[in-house]
Order: structure tokens, then C-alpha cells, then sequence
């Protein structure tokens, strides 16, 4: 228990002095960038992950992370429809794609929204800017693709995206 409480203060520390972007980022084209996260990093965002989800992470985990961007980012304001993302993109990517239990399917936002469909709505908020801060730049494309493997690599997509994106960033991350 004290172990676990030490390892907790010692992520929690770590995770409020590193709120910039993360050093081994490579831009592949336009938005989309990909690197390796230090153990670090890798270690900061599992805590991330489990603290804002409430989800039981492993060292044998993998990440994606559908990610609405802020609304000053976007050309359209993408908050102010009363929808559920997650049902469309479930119905048009999710449910076509073959995910074995490693896989961990979040959706967040940038901010909190009052919702009229809040409770069934799967999504998490990123409270303090950490998926922004580290993952993405500011531009003005409205959505966002955050694809971490249990190795720590990573893809970020800038922009919408289709079932072809997600399975091309999945094997290129050997998900």
C-alpha cells in the first residue's frame, strides 16, 4: 500500500510539472505526428488514463483516444449539438474494427459540457489540458486521434477520421 501511495505522489508530481509538449513528438504531415513516450511520459499518462476513467490499466494495455479539441479551435462550435459522439463513431468505425481486450476505447473533450444526454454519453473530460497539452497543437481542425500502444508508441491524427485511419494507425503500431 505504502509503495503504491509513494508511486501515486511520485506520478501525481511529475504529471503537474511536465503540463507542456511531449519532447519526441515527429510531425509526419500537416497535424499528424507519432514518437515514443519515455517511461516517464508513459508511466504520467497511464495515470492520466486510470484517474480520469476509473479504468484498471496494464502493462499489456493499448489506447485510443478519440478527442474532442477545444471549441476556439474548431471553425464550427462541434459543443453545442446535444448528441453522444461515441454512438457514431461505435456505429461507423468501432463496430467494424476487430479489438481484443487490451484495447482501451475512450472518448474525452476539452472541456465539460452540460449535456441533456450527459448519462449516456461515454465521455471523460481532460480536466487539466493534459491530451491537449502534450498531444496536440493548436489549429483549426475539431477533432482528434490519440493512439498509444503498450509500448509506449504513438500516433496522433489531426482532423476527422474513418475506420481506414484507425486500422492503419493500428497496424502501424502492431495493435
Amino acid at each position: 500500500m505504502k509503495i503504491k501511495l509513494l508511486f501515486a505522489l511520485l506520478v501525481l508530481c511529475n504529471f503537474s510539472y511536465a503540463q507542456t509538449n511531449l519532447r519526441n513528438k515527429v510531425r509526419t504531415s500537416g497535424q499528424n505526428f507519432y514518437g515514443k513516450l519515455t517511461s516517464d511520459e508513459f508511466m504520467e499518462f497511464k495515470f492520466f488514463v486510470s484517474s480520469e476513467t476509473d479504468r484498471e490499466v496494464s502493462d499489456s494495455t493499448n489506447y485510443i483516444i478519440n478527442y474532442k479539441q477545444p471549441v476556439g479551435d474548431c471553425f464550427y462550435d462541434q459543443y453545442r449539438m446535444d448528441d453522444c459522439d461515441h454512438l457514431w463513431y461505435e456505429e461507423n468505425i468501432y463496430s467494424l474494427l476487430p479489438f481484443d481486450e487490451s484495447v482501451l476505447n475512450l472518448y474525452f473533450q476539452h472541456k465539460e459540457i452540460k449535456n441533456k444526454n450527459a448519462k449516456e454519453c461515454l465521455t471523460h473530460y481532460d480536466t487539466d489540458n493534459y491530451l491537449y497539452s502534450h498531444f496536440f497543437e493548436k489549429s483549426d481542425l475539431c477533432w482528434g486521434l490519440i493512439i498509444v500502444n503498450n509500448k509506449g508508441e504513438f500516433r496522433v491524427l489531426m482532423g476527422e477520421y474513418l475506420k481506414k485511419d484507425v486500422l492503419q494507425l493500428m497496424k502501424q503500431l502492431k495493435i
